[in-house]
């Protein structure tokens, strides 16, 4: 299922991006990993778990400042 954004701003468009990447690899099994290799993937998503809050709360503050609703409300109502 491809993720599909609501307009062509970049940040939206890599947001719908990473998604679709997580999801395809979500169900994938990580027995096979070394120890290193598992300890570089970790340190990886971590960055990226920091990388996406940052972008996440700056959407938020953008989304107050056009007072186009409540953020907090409206990530109440997202699935995963």
């Amino acid at each position: 299922m491809t993720a599909e954004p609501t307009s062509s701003h970049r940040v939206a468009v890599v947001a719908a991006r990473m998604r679709e990447l997580a999801g395809s690899v979500a169900g994938a099994s990580v027995w096979s990993m070394g120890p290193v290799e598992a300890h570089e993937t970790l340190v990886e998503l971590t960055r990226l778990e920091a990388q996406v809050a940052s972008l996440k709360l700056k959407v938020a503050a953008h989304v107050v400042e056009v007072d186009e609703g409540d953020p907090v409300a409206a990530w109440a109502h997202t699935t995963v």
